[in-house]
């Protein structure tokens, strides 16, 4: 289940500013079992898996490094003391990579390389700069992220076999603020229908300089789209709506 989030009264008359019912936000089902499945699989440090004062994460139970390789493009292996192994986890190809430039000018500092990404995994609260492994065979992770449902698929299915996280119980994007936006939750869509209902409208004239004529081009009629008592609930400020049923987003969401 996917989930809108709204703005509540308009912020002024001009229609650059945000307007009443303006869709502020779009979370599809993906976007938010992705954010759940970083917290559960927390590498960062102060997260769910111990550093070492090397630098090293100490992951019991192998979840974390499961969940970087799954949305990782390469796993780069130290081999030995000057040379690390590039694997591009798409297809499993392999390339060794040295102090000695390859066919494609490419070298690496193995050594500094890896005392600098240790210091940073240390003290760098990204869960994308840890490394595993041991000392002289340190694993760790770089590329494009690969975040899709398939991959997200694969880790939840690894979260539900060695925790007691459940993905169905993890279906509203954390730490919203249900008194100053109207939040609805709705059948799930696609990243690109997200990112229309959260776009500007634009004067395109000048293609070079487009001009914002509407701060969002959709949103969601407030008072047609929920009850009498609903809406004066969601407008008062003090109090904090939590509505449990589903709408359907084609049938609320309105272009302006």
């Amino acid at each position: 289940m996917a989930e809108l989030v709204c703005k509540v009264g308009a912020v002024s008359a001009d229609l650059t500013s945000y307007q009443d019912g303006d869709v502020l936000l779009a979370f599809h089902d993906d976007r938010i079992h992705y954010v759940y499945a970083q917290e559960v699989c927390d590498a960062r440090v102060g997260g769910r898996v111990p550093v070492e004062r090397s630098g090293l994460r100490v992951d019991a139970l192998g979840l974390s490094q499961f969940y970087i390789e799954t949305i990782s493009q390469f796993r780069f292996e130290r081999v030995s003391r000057t040379e690390i192994k590039r694997v591009l986890l798409s297809d499993l190809s392999e390339e060794t990579l040295s102090n000695t430039p390859n066919a494609k000018g490419e070298r690496i500092d193995v050594v500094e390389y890896v005392r600098r990404r240790l210091a940073h995994s240390k003290t760098n609260n990204n869960g994308g700069k840890a490394m595993f492994g041991t000392e002289g065979a340190e694993v760790w992770y770089g590329g494009n992220t690969r975040v899709n449902t398939a991959n997200l698929t694969t880790i939840w299915n690894e979260i539900e076999r060695l925790t007691p996280e459940r993905k169905v119980d993890h279906g509203r994007y954390p730490n919203l603020d249900f008194r100053k936006h109207l939040v609805l939750r709705v059948n799930n869509f696609s990243a690109a229908r997200g990112s229309a209902m959260t776009a500007t409208e634009d004067n395109n004239t000048d293609p070079d300089n487009p001009v914002i004529v509407r701060k969002r081009a959709m949103f969601v009629d407030i008072d047609a789209t929920l009850t009498t008592q609903e809406s004066t609930d969601t407008r008062d400020r003090t109090t904090e709506v939590k509505l449990s049923r589903e709408f359907i987003e084609a049938t609320i969401v309105e272009t302006r």
